[in-house]
């Protein structure tokens, strides 16, 4: 072999290296970030499910929509600080209901409560609809349908809970996320 082929060869490695280099850590990078927004989407599920059986349990409680927010504060322990932008709680028909989409610009009388994530840090005094400015002043919690026969009001009313979350990736690889889910469950029933 001669110099010059030794040369062309090396010429040749360097430059199969420079094109792959790039491209074996941007595989690495996208599986890192495909993993983060994959724990991020369990999270959120599972985050919206536990503060919907929240909800159910707390019926018609007049801290409902706190006790809600505490489970929700608990749920989304693992994501990224920052990353929860808008809970909702609302008044479904049935199960598999989306949000109102009016719910999701503020709360709506009679239907829902709209929360952010700073509302989950406020004080107890915030809540118990007991004027203008409480959080939950829209769909009060005393509302709330829990009896469980007709002839005394009701079937229990189904409750939902929203939760959206934004998401920044951590190598640039994946653009800003958004991550939204539903969950609508049936208030548990009470005698009265």
């Amino acid at each position: 072999m001669t110099s010059s082929s030794i040369r062309r060869q090396r010429g040749a490695v360097l430059t199969e290296t420079a094109l792959t280099i790039p491209l074996f850590f941007l595989v690495i990078f996208g599986i890192i970030e495909g993993g983060l927004l994959f724990r991020d989407r369990l999270t959120t599920t599972s985050a919206a499910h536990d503060a919907a059986r929240a909800a159910t349990v707390s019926g018609d409680e007049l801290s409902a929509d706190r006790h809600v927010l505490d489970v929700l504060l608990d749920s989304t322990a693992p994501l990224p600080d920052g990353t929860v932008e808008r809970i909702v709680i609302f008044k479904a028909s049935g199960p598999g209901e989306a949000v109102p989409t009016a719910c999701l610009t503020g709360g709506v009388v009679g239907v829902c409560n709209s929360y952010t994530a700073a509302d989950m840090a406020v004080d107890d005094d915030a809540f118990g609809c007991k004027g203008d400015k409480d959080l939950d002043r829209y769909w009060c919690p005393s509302d709330r349908v829990v009896i469980q026969t007709a002839a005394n009001g009701g079937p229990p009313d189904y409750i939902g809970v929203y939760l959206e979350i934004s998401r920044t990736s951590l190598s640039g690889v994946l653009p800003v996320t958004e991550l939204s889910t539903t969950k609508v469950l049936r208030i548990e029933p009470r005698d009265r």
